[in-house]
């Protein structure tokens, strides 16, 4: 859940959760920065094996 709020919980939890999330955004707009074609590529790869 990396494209929505972390839900209201413990605080020390929800910061750690709200920290993870944080990375994980910034980690995307790097990809999507450099290489957003494979990206899109590894998405359409990944719903295909569901």
């Amino acid at each position: 859940r990396v494209f929505s709020a972390i839900s209201p919980m413990d605080a020390m939890a929800m910061a750690f959760n709200e920290g993870q999330r944080n990375l994980a955004l910034e980690l995307f707009q790097r990809v999507m920065a450099h290489c957003p074609e494979q990206y899109l590529k590894m998405a359409k790869e990944a719903s295909e094996q569901e």
